[in-house]
């Protein structure tokens, strides 16, 4: 076995580059441009990344180096310094110690390549919900890694899709565009839902899958106890409370339904639940 300890020796070092080198560098540079220039191809990638954070809100370093491509660290430095993102400490530092939002200037330059422009909350970034980071930032590296592998083709999160939203029907945190497409709902998951808030959850996806918002629906947790109650909460067959206000404003169970058989089962059913490592 090699020992990894051993010190490489490029015996190119400190040599001037061959023509031939010279060459295949160019080559190689001009393919990883796409035929733009590097002006123009990093300002692609600096509308990219902003518009990035247009739809998601707020991001971190981490996903923004793997959204860009690159193996240099200090994009997001750079668009603060540019004025286009503010860093933010977190209170915790837990699961991350900063991040980062659009300014007005970032905005600005956002919408003005935008073909649709929907409103951003984050200019304060004090608006961040610090208690749902892990939730946000798993949806966006599920999203970005599957983006990335080619599964997907586009998405919508609850920031661009809310003129979407309808009573009784569960918005997801972000909808996958499929290369056929089809549409999928994706839902983060990491503490599971109890008595009336599980009911209605289940409730308002049934009725998304029998109204065409969504062709399937993806529950994603790290929770292996999470799965397996999902599953057996939307198994074709069982009985789900609906709830009613009394008049002194209290709930109680009204009436039940029960999953149809046409949401299915397993993962060629209409709702599926995806266990997802994480550290």
């Amino acid at each position: 076995m090699p020992n990894s300890k051993v010190k490489r020796i490029d015996y190119r070092a400190g040599k001037p580059l061959t023509a031939e080198r010279r060459i295949e560098l160019r080559a190689q540079c001009v393919e990883a441009l796409g035929g733009l220039s590097p002006t123009a191809f990093g300002q692609l990638r600096d509308q990219k990344i902003l518009e990035w954070f247009w739809k998601w809100g707020y991001s971190t370093k981490v996903i923004i180096q793997k959204l860009s491509g690159s193996a240099r660290h200090g994009i997001c430095d750079r668009l603060v310094k540019k004025g286009f993102l503010t860093e933010t400490k977190t209170a915790s530092g837990i699961p991350v110690k900063y991040f980062y939002t659009l300014t007005e200037e970032g905005l600005a330059e956002v919408e003005r390549h935008a073909e649709k422009l929907h409103k951003y909350d984050f200019l304060d970034p004090q608006r961040v919900r610090q208690n749902m980071l892990r939730h946000d930032l798993l949806a966006q590296k599920f999203t970005l890694d599957n983006f990335l592998n080619g599964e997907i083709t586009g998405y919508e999160t609850i920031y661009t899709s809310r003129d979407k939203s309808e009573n009784g029907v569960k918005q997801p945190d972000v909808m996958w565009l499929m290369k056929d497409g089809r549409k999928f709902a994706i839902e983060i998951e990491l503490t599971k839902k109890w008595l009336r808030d599980f009911d209605d959850f289940r409730l308002k996806v049934l009725r998304a899958l029998q109204e065409k918002k969504y062709d399937k629906f993806y529950l994603v947790t790290d929770s292996k106890a999470i799965k397996k109650d999902y599953e057996a909460g939307l198994k074709p067959g069982t009985l789900i409370d609906t709830w009613k206000k009394d008049k002194h404003g209290k709930w109680s169970t009204n009436d039940q339904i029960q999953v149809p058989d046409w949401v299915g089962s397993g993962p060629m059913g209409l709702f599926t639940c995806h266990f997802l490592e994480t550290k």
